[in-house]
């Protein structure tokens, strides 16, 4: 298929808005990549869902974005839900990306507007329904 422009080719490709939602709205540091971004808030958020949701989270997503996920929902089979509030969530984005806390919620902030806009609204509902209500929030 021929693309008249950049634009078109970027929409047709699954998983680059949500690689560009990250990157227009996270305001990141040069040092962190969108992937990079994605990887620690996601990543750190597969541990806080069941292995059942993890999974459910994993395959709802964009086929670009899943690799950056794949390894550490695998590791999450068979282990506790670990027990994450908001600032605890936040602390362990930050240190994964070198980066203050408050700049860590809004890098987060930036992820789970993206996947708002790419998961299903059963898969977000599953999600949000196993988060406390400060993480909810974010």
């Amino acid at each position: 298929m021929q693309y008249q422009t950049e634009q078109e080719r970027r929409a047709a490709e699954p998983g680059d808005q949500f690689v560009e939602i990250v990157e227009s709205e996270a305001l990141l540091p040069a040092h962190v990549t969108a992937r990079a971004a994605i990887e620690a808030v996601l990543g750190t958020l597969v541990g806080r869902l069941t292995a059942g949701e993890a999974h459910q989270l994993l395959v709802s997503l964009p086929a670009s974005v899943r690799p950056m996920l794949a390894r550490r929902v695998h590791e999450r089979e068979g282990r506790p839900v670990v027990r994450l509030d908001r600032a605890e969530l936040l602390a362990r984005v930050a240190d994964a990306l070198g980066v203050a806390p408050a700049h860590a919620e809004q890098i987060s902030a930036a992820v789970f507007s993206a996947a708002r806009a790419e998961l299903p609204a059963d898969v977000q509902d599953h999600v949000a329904d196993q988060l406390p209500q400060d993480l909810k929030d974010l």
